[in-house]
């Protein structure tokens, strides 16, 4: 399983991206302080590794994003935050849609494919 997180610039806090990360809540709670994500020539997050890890090469230099864990208390419970300075690498992630949003971007695909597929067959 795996955990959508919303990815903050660690400047000024602003929201940068929502992207996917590849484990359970359970996995990013092992997290103390930070990990890392890869970002691969195809842009999109293949590894995540600890950011005690060392992360080594292969073929060409990895680019990676340090994700920074933030947690404060909220109404009596601890939350997580996620902050990064690396912004330009950040926004190379693939992005991901919130639960939300993904019903509206659904019915605008269908709604686009039946035009195209009405428009074809004219």
């Amino acid at each position: 399983m795996s955990r959508i997180i919303v990815l903050y610039a660690k400047e000024d806090m602003e929201p940068i991206t929502v992207f996917r990360v590849p484990f359970t809540k359970q996995r990013l709670d092992d997290f103390k302080y930070s990990f890392r994500v890869v970002v691969p020539e195809d842009v999109s997050p293949v590894a995540v590794r600890n950011a005690s890890e060392t992360l080594e090469p292969q073929g060409n230099m990895l680019r990676t994003v340090l994700i920074e864990i933030i947690e404060f208390n909220y109404n009596g419970q601890i939350k997580k935050m996620f902050v990064t300075g690396d912004e330009e690498l950040a926004l190379l992630l693939r992005s991901d849609k919130l639960a939300g949003q993904t019903g509206d971007w659904q019915r605008q695909l269908n709604q686009a494919f039946t035009q195209g597929l009405i428009t074809a067959l004219k």
